[in-house]
C-alpha cells in the first residue's frame, strides 16, 4: 500500500546493479521526485530497502532491463498467495519481486510468462509464472479461519495458511495454555488482527540481534525498541541497525580468531624454545677448542678428527672432535671458540624472547578468559574497543615501511659522520656518486669489504681516523683479526680501473694504518 501510495503514476527511471547481488530500481514519481528501491539477493537478514533521491553511478554499474526504462507505474500490489509483489507497468509488462529470503529475485512478466529475470536469466526466460490460483487468498483463508471456531479447531496448527516459524513461534507463545485448543484460538485471532493493521518498530531479539516486526507492541516496550511511521521506514531502519549488528559481529569474530591464533602461536614457539640445548652445545664447542689448544702438539692421524683425552673429567676419558680438514688444529680451536661464543649469544637471545612470549601469553590468555565471560553485544564490543591495541598497529593504522638508507651511517661525534657501503654496487654508488672530493676515503687492504666515507674531518684528526678505519676493518672479510690493515686517503685521489669490476677501484697517497676491528655503536 506504501508503495503503490509512492509510486503510482510516475515512471521508471532506470534499472541497474551496482554490487553483486543488488539490483536498484530508479523511479519518477508523479511529484517530480526521485525514489529507488534496491533488493538483496543471496541474503538470509533483509531483501529489500528504499532510498530518496538519485544515487550517482558507481564505474562497474550494468545497466539491466531496459526495456522498460521511462515506463509508466499503473500501480503496486502484493501477492495473496506469497512474498511477492508486483508493480504493474503502463507496458503491460509487471515487475516482479520475489522476496524469498537467499532466493530472492527479480522477474519481468508479460501474460505470466518470464521475459527477464535478475538471477537465472537464461533458466528462467520462457517459463510461466503467476499461474490462475482458484483458491482464496491467504488473508481471506485466515480471515474465515479466525470466525470459525469449529473449522480452527479441526485445522491443524502446523498448516496455517502464510505462516512461518516466527509466527508459529509467536502464536504459542501468546498462548496462555499452549496444550488447549481455545487459547490457540484466542491468540490466533489476536495475531491476525494485528497483522491486518502493521505497527512496525525494531527492537533486539533473544541473540541481541536487530529483529524487525509489524505486530503491536507490549503497552510497555523494551528500551530498546523503536517505532516507526511506516513499514517502508521501519525497513530501511533494520537494514541500517542489521548491517551495523553484521559489522561488529564480524569485527568481534575476527578478534577472537586473531587472538586464539596469537595465543596459540606463542605457545607453539615456546615449546620450540630450547635453551638447555644451545648452552650445552656452547659448553661442548668449548671444551673442543680448549682441548685443541692443549693438544696443538700432537700429531694428526686424520684429516676429520682427533682423538684426546678430556684432561677436564676424572680418568681423562677418551673425546674424538671433529675437525676441519682445510685448517691448523689452532684454527680449528679458535672455530669453536666463535662457535661457543655465537651458542652462548643465541642462549641469550632465546632466553630473553622467552620472557617475552611468557609475558604475551600470559596477557593473551587473561584478554581471552575476560572475553570469554562476556555475553552482552555492546560489552563485548567496548572490551575489544579498549583492547584493540593488544595486536599491534593493524589495517590503517600500520605505519608505511620506513625508505631503507641507501648506506648505512654512523655519527663519530658533532657533524662526523662514517658513511658504509653495502656490497660492490653499494660500495660503487657511495664512492663515486655521494662521497665529495674532501672527503676521507677508508678500506681495509688484502680482504674484501665495504668502503667508508668519513664526513666532517680533515686528514690531521688522527684520532677520529683511526675510530673510523676500526670499523671499516670491521666491515671486511679480516673482522675476526688481532690486527687488520686500513688504507685511506681523499675521496678524490681515488678512482675507477678501466677493466676493474664494480666496486674495485685504485687508491693513490694513501696512509697505512693497523687497526683492532671494532662494531661501530
Amino acid at each position: 500500500m506504501e508503495l503503490d501510495e509512492k509510486l503510482r503514476d510516475g515512471y521508471i527511471f532506470e534499472l541497474c546493479s551496482r554490487n553483486k547481488n543488488e539490483l536498484t530500481i530508479s523511479f519518477i514519481t508523479s511529484e517530480g521526485t526521485h525514489f529507488q528501491l534496491i533488493v538483496i539477493t543471496g541474503s538470509q537478514s533483509f531483501n529489500l530497502y528504499t532510498s530518496e533521491g538519485l544515487n550517482r553511478k558507481k564505474r562497474n554499474t550494468a545497466k539491466l532491463f531496459r526495456s522498460i526504462e521511462e515506463d509508466g507505474v499503473t500501480g503496486v500490489e502484493m501477492s495473496p498467495f506469497d512474498r511477492e509483489i508486483k508493480i504493474h507497468l503502463e507496458s503491460g509488462t509487471t515487475l516482479l519481486l520475489q522476496l524469498f529470503t537467499a532466493r530472492t529475485n527479480v522477474l519481468l512478466l508479460r501474460d505470466s510468462i518470464v521475459i527477464d529475470a535478475f538471477k537465472h536469466r537464461e533458466q528462467l526466460a520462457g517459463t510461466t509464472c503467476l499461474a490462475q490460483n482458484n483458491q482464496k487468498s491467504i488473508i481471506h483463508q485466515l480471515e474465515a479461519l479466525s470466525r470459525n471456531h469449529a473449522g480452527f479447531m479441526a485445522a491443524s496448527f502446523d498448516q496455517l495458511p502464510g505462516f512461518d516459524r516466527a509466527l508459529y513461534r509467536e502464536l504459542i507463545e501468546r498462548a496462555e495454555d499452549p496444550d488447549k485448543p481455545e487459547a490457540i484460538l484466542r491468540a490466533f485471532q489476536e495475531l491476525f488482527y494485528e497483522l491486518l493493521d502493521p505497527r512496525p518498530h525494531l527492537k533486539l531479539n533473544d541473540k541481541k540481534s536487530p529483529a524487525f516486526s509489524i505486530l503491536h507492541e507490549s503497552p510497555y516496550p523494551p528500551p530498546d525498541c523503536s517505532n516507526t511511521d511506516s513499514v517502508l521506514e521501519g525497513l530501511n531502519l533494520y537494514r541500517t541497525k542489521i548491517q551495523q549488528f553484521t559489522h561488529r559481529n564480524r569485527e568481534q569474530t575476527e578478534f577472537r580468531k586473531k587472538l586464539s591464533q596469537r595465543l596459540k602461536k606463542a605457545e607453539k614457539e615456546l615449546k620450540a624454545f630450547s635453551p638447555e640445548q644451545t648452552e650445552a652445545l656452547a659448553a661442548q664447542y668449548e671444551l673442543f677448542g680448549h682441548l685443541l689448544i692443549a693438544a696443538l702438539f700432537k700429531e694428526r692421524t686424520s684429516p676429520g678428527h682427533l682423538d684426546v683425552n678430556n684432561l677436564f673429567e676424572k680418568d681423562e676419558p677418551l673425546v674424538r672432535i671433529p675437525l676441519n680438514p682445510a685448517l691448523t688444529l689452532h684454527e680449528n680451536a679458535r672455530d669453536y671458540f666463535t662457535k661457543a661464543s655465537k651458542s652462548r649469544e643465541k642462549t641469550r637471545t632465546m632466553l630473553k624472547r622467552q620472557k617475552e612470549l611468557e609475558t604475551e601469553r600470559q596477557i593473551l590468555s587473561t584478554v581471552q578468559s575476560a572475553l570469554d565471560e562476556l555475553t552482552d553485544t555492546e560489552s563485548i564490543e567496548t572490551f575489544i574497543t579498549a583492547h584493540s591495541t593488544i595486536f599491534g598497529k593493524t589495517g590503517r593504522q600500520k605505519e608505511k615501511k620506513a625508505v631503507s638508507a641507501p648506506f648505512r651511517s654512523v655519527i663519530l661525534k658533532d657533524g662526523v659522520t662514517l658513511f658504509i657501503g653495502k656490497n660492490a654496487g653499494n660500495n660503487e654508488l657511495l664512492t663515486f656518486s655521494h662521497a665529495k672530493p674532501g672527503d676521507i676515503w677508508l678500506h681495509s687492504r688484502g680482504a674484501s669489504g665495504s668502503h667508508c666515507i668519513l664526513r666532517g674531518v680533515s686528514l690531521h684528526d688522527k684520532t677520529t681516523i683511526e675510530q673510523a678505519a676500526s670499523i671499516a676493518a670491521w666491515h671486511s672479510s679480516a673482522k675476526h683479526a688481532e690486527l687488520v690493515p686500513v688504507i685511506y686517503t681523499l675521496k678524490k685521489y681515488v678512482r675507477r680501473g678501466k677493466k676493474l669490476p664494480p666496486g674495485q677501484v685504485i687508491a693513490e697517497r694513501e696512509t697505512l694504518l693497523f687497526v683492532k676491528p671494532q662494531r661501530e655503536h
